[in-house]
């Protein structure tokens, strides 16, 4: 079941004109004057994920939003243990991953099922732009001020509400602004996937692009020159993601020292994130009206 270790190659080619190529034939469909009619009109849909069994967990958040008085919907997440060995064989052939010593687990292969599936009911659904969120998020002021009032810009797939704390230097260019916040695309978007507002289109893109699991789930989402999906941030973000981490979240919030392997893929996704915003400067700058 260990399988083979996971070379270079699994990064996917490389093709920094496949964003705007998606977005050339689709942009108007999705941004056009109906969209944003939509999305002021309508509050933004919420859906948190959560496993059946994490009764706790699914009271918290119910609590939460019924002190705001804001609707949801609970989507049942996917227990990775639920999974047969040939299950595990079709969607995840090579569990080990060159960039660490342990495997995908079991817990990370369910958490991104329960993504998947969520995008894919979001890309069926009525809904033009979809908030989602883990169960183990903080559901706080800041965040359901954000909600209320955010408006996704042309061209943005993904908006991340939260994310790794590791202070690496990236490039940014902003593109909107909410209240008191900004809406930035990185070239390097940050790690965690417990909140996020996504797009009916992006959803349906990334749902293509995810026949087979070769990473944690906050790793695979969020890499627009593999998927197409452009990703911004809210900065500074509204809330956070408390009792999990991902994998290598632990080695860069924590302030210990990444091994050789973890660096080395800190710097290939730094590198080809960069290039692949360079390559899109200019249509962010335009996007933002710099």
């Amino acid at each position: 079941m260990g399988g083979q270790m996971m070379g270079l190659e699994n990064f996917g080619a490389i093709n920094f004109n496949h964003a705007s190529e998606i977005h050339r034939h689709t942009l108007d469909r999705q941004h056009g004057p109906e969209f944003l009619k939509n999305q002021k009109n309508n509050p933004l849909p919420i859906i948190f994920i959560n496993l059946d069994n994490d009764v706790e967990r699914r009271e918290v958040m119910e609590r939460g939003f019924q002190r705001q008085g804001i609707k949801y919907e609970r989507f049942s997440a996917v227990p990775g243990s639920s999974l047969s060995q040939k299950d595990l064989e079709r969607i995840c052939p090579n569990r080990r991953l060159w960039w660490r010593s342990a495997p995908l687990s079991l817990g990370e292969i369910g958490c991104f099922l329960s993504h998947k599936k969520t995008l894919q009911r979001i890309s069926e659904g009525p809904h033009p732009v979809v908030c989602v969120l883990e169960d183990d998020v903080i559901l706080n002021e800041e965040l359901f001020e954000v909600i209320e009032t955010v408006q996704v810009p042309p061209r943005i797939g993904i908006i991340k509400l939260e994310g790794s704390t590791g202070a690496v230097p990236r490039l940014s260019v902003r593109v909107a602004s909410v209240g008191r916040w900004s809406i930035e695309v990185f070239g390097l978007p940050k790690w965690r996937s417990a909140g996020y507002i996504v797009t009916r289109l992006a959803a349906k893109t990334l749902v293509s692009k995810l026949d087979n699991i070769y990473g944690p789930v906050d790793q695979v989402l969020f890499e627009p020159w593999k998927t197409g999906v452009i990703v911004a941030e809210i900065r500074p973000f509204p809330t956070k993601q408390v009792g999990r981490d991902s994998s290598i979240d632990r080695e860069l919030d924590g302030g210990r020292r990444l091994d050789a392997r973890q660096f080395i893929l800190l710097l290939i996704r730094w590198f080809i994130g960069h290039l692949w915003m360079m390559r899109h400067f200019s249509r962010f700058r335009k996007v933002g009206g710099s």
